[in-house]
């Protein structure tokens, strides 16, 4: 999983005019997944810790 700071890294990066080839090889992630990372809103949080904050409000709810 990519955390936000290496996000935004991604993203500058491709801002500035890096290609995703290039950014996959200076990062060593996979070129799907820096096109994903590029192509997804930036205010978009990461579905994971929806999930998660879900799962912690239904164990406090059952409590």
């Amino acid at each position: 999983m990519v955390r936000g700071e290496e996000r935004m890294d991604i993203r500058a990066m491709y801002r500035a005019g890096v290609s995703i080839s290039e950014i996959h090889r200076r990062t060593g992630r996979d070129r799907k997944t820096v096109r994903k990372i590029v192509r997804e809103p930036e205010d978009e949080a990461p579905r994971v810790v929806e999930q998660a904050r879900s799962v912690c409000v239904a164990i406090a709810c059952t409590e």
